[in-house]
């Protein structure tokens, strides 16, 4: 289960960051910076949050 947390934490992850990155991109001009930066930590925050999700839902039970 913590497996496929964590391939859809990174899946989720990605789409987002990119999105987040292109939308900072369009405001502050520098579209490339922040494409680039948002995909290099939005796989991180996903895993992150499937770790701690994980690790909640492991309590509850």
């Amino acid at each position: 289960m913590k497996i496929k947390l964590i391939g859809i934490g990174v899946v989720l992850g990605a789409i987002l960051g990119v999105t987040v990155g292109s939308v900072i991109g369009a405001v502050t001009g520098d579209v490339s910076f922040w494409v680039s930066m948002s995909v290099a930590f939005g796989p991180a925050l996903g895993i992150i949050v499937a770790i701690i999700y994980g690790n909640i839902k492991k309590d509850e039970e």
